[in-house]
């Protein structure tokens, strides 16, 4: 509803869009500065779609909910402090609303303009953007327009913005046949075959941490428009300009231009982007006062100590989504191998309880509780406690715990009846174990060993169908990828301390049926001794 004042609307009495105050601008969208309608100075920024702007589009009602719901599901689950938060989203027939995090601090375009970045801020921003495509990654999107127009500031801190052209993928690094889309001068050289993987934001992002470098971008490999026939593979750097080795490497495996050679995400997070950071204006640290380099160091040792913290609580939650997917597998397995009703229900129950027991026990880590059972020093705590990534760690784990306490107690509801009709048949003491565990909070050793034995019911069904029923070789390869993942599941008590890569796990499963099944075998072998 507009105000008397035309410049100024009002959406669903909640927030306050002023249209004199645009910005920025795109082919479909534009954004608007506003504010909450009950606090003037809680800022807020306001992306308006305007649907009829897709009248020229092929397929216009298809392309205008694809393009509209990537953005709105895609960035929803989002909660990085390096992503943009969307706070809401209102729709209409004319217009699609983003209510958006508001930052002051403009984009990185911006910044650029003003004249080249000091390595260090180059750095710090290069660093804080990957931070938050881990996220990405942890949620199987890809950006496909990363540029430095889609990089925001607020209180000196990158965001990833604008997924309009976001893509969610099962499986990030497979090369399949997608709509070309993005900046051309970001875009990656494969993105015109429309055949491309997650590598091609590994490029777009090189090319803007080689702008924020070098002050411009690699004009000889850019002019060249037809990839095929390239003839420079690796990006050349400029000699002219005093940079480290080790930027220089980086860029050189982002800058690949044959997909295939170029670099993995895994191996960009594995990078330790802060020893990178040096001193400015030809200093050395032996050249810098000892105090200067007291604090640098300090300042370095901290942030590593905050990221170790950070990246371990990224971790739990990495295992317990690779558990969920487990269950959703076991579910849609159901018709193939024809579980009972007991098994179905004991792994579900059991399974679900564990892992609303971690996030419970997570939490109360998160609040300073014990400690030094994953060993965290006190201190440590204490510095992750006043960063950002504090406080978007404790509501990521409070929002997953609430939401999987509640499967459990619609699970533990059918689970009940399915007792009571059991004890009914005179079966009251077969689940005596499940129901003693269930009432307990810990994921000790008595729920871990009770854990394993319906999990090994399970394992031992899909292992007998796998070995004695006619079915095809893909139904085999589905069956041995089940099977290897309930393997690595095997002994919950071992998750906790990293024992396996979920996403290593998941990239073992690419492989051949017969690479497969070694693998099985030798996790089978291992766990069983047989």
């Amino acid at each position: 509803m507009s105000n008397e004042d035309q410049s100024i609307e009002v959406l669903q009495n909640k927030y306050v869009v002023n249209l004199n105050q645009m910005l920025g601008q795109g082919s479909f969208a534009s954004v608007y500065k506003g504010h909450m309608f009950d606090n003037k100075n809680e800022l807020i920024a306001i992306k308006i779609i305007d649907k009829k702007k897709f009248q020229n589009k092929k397929n216009r009602k298809n392309f205008i909910y694809d393009y509209i719901n990537r953005e709105k599901v895609n960035q929803q689950q989002l909660s990085s402090p390096n992503v943009v938060k969307m706070i809401d989203v209102i729709e209409d027939d004319d217009n699609c609303c983003f209510i958006l995090e508001f930052c002051e601090g403009g984009n990185l375009q911006k910044k650029l303009e003003k004249g080249l970045l000091p390595q260090e801020e180059a750095l710090q921003i290069f660093k804080q953007v990957v931070n938050g495509y881990k996220e990405l990654r942890d949620k199987n999107i890809i950006h496909r327009d990363l540029k430095p127009e889609n990089i925001l500031f607020s209180k000196k801190i990158a965001k990833i913005g604008d997924f309009g052209f976001s893509k969610f993928l099962d499986d990030l690094d497979q090369t399949i046949l997608q709509s070309g889309v993005g900046t051309p001068y970001y875009a990656a050289p494969e993105i015109r075959t429309g055949h491309f993987s997650s590598k091609a934001d590994i490029w777009s992002l090189g090319l803007i941490f080689y702008q924020m470098i070098y002050g411009s971008l690699p004009v000889e490999i850019l002019k060249q428009v037809n990839y095929k026939e390239q003839k420079i593979d690796v990006i050349k750097c400029p000699e002219n300009k005093r940079v480290p080795g080790d930027i220089i490497d980086l860029l050189k495996k982002m800058l690949v231009v044959n997909p295939d050679k170029r670099m993995f995400w895994d191996e960009l997070f594995a990078e330790n982007l802060l020893q990178l950071i040096i001193p400015q204006n030809n200093e050395s640290l032996d050249q810098i006062s000892e105090q200067k380099a007291i604090i640098m160091k300090q300042t370095l040792q901290n942030e590593n100590k905050v990221e170790t913290i950070y990246q371990y609580f990224i971790y739990i939650l990495d295992i317990l989504q690779f558990i969920r997917q487990i269950i959703k597998d076991i579910q849609q397995l159901h018709g193939a191998v024809m579980f009972s009703r007991e098994q179905q229900l004991s792994f579900l129950i059991i399974t679900i309880k564990y892992m609303v027991n971690e996030l419970k026990f997570y939490q109360g880590i998160l609040k300073g509780q014990s400690l030094f059972s994953i060993q965290i020093l006190p201190s440590d705590f204490e510095l992750f406690k006043k960063s950002d990534k504090y406080y978007t760690t404790l509501q990521n784990y409070k929002n997953n715990y609430e939401n999987l306490e509640q499967f459990y107690n619609q699970t533990k509801e059918k689970f009940d009846k399915f007792l009571i009709s059991e004890q009914k048949n005179g079966n009251q003491n077969k689940f005596n174990n499940i129901i003693e565990v269930l009432k307990q909070d810990d994921n000790d050793q008595k729920f871990c060993q009770t854990y394993n034995e319906i999990q090994s019911q399970i394992l031992i069904h899909i292992l007998s169908h796998y070995k004695n029923k006619p079915i095809t070789q893909e139904e085999k390869s589905k069956l041995l990828k089940m099977l290897i993942r309930l393997l690595y599941c095997f002994q919950p008590l071992l998750l906790s301390h990293h024992k396996f890569d979920p996403f290593k796990i998941e990239e073992k499963l690419l492989t051949s049926s017969s690479c497969l099944e070694k693998e099985f075998n030798d996790l089978y072998k291992k766990l069983f001794n047989k």
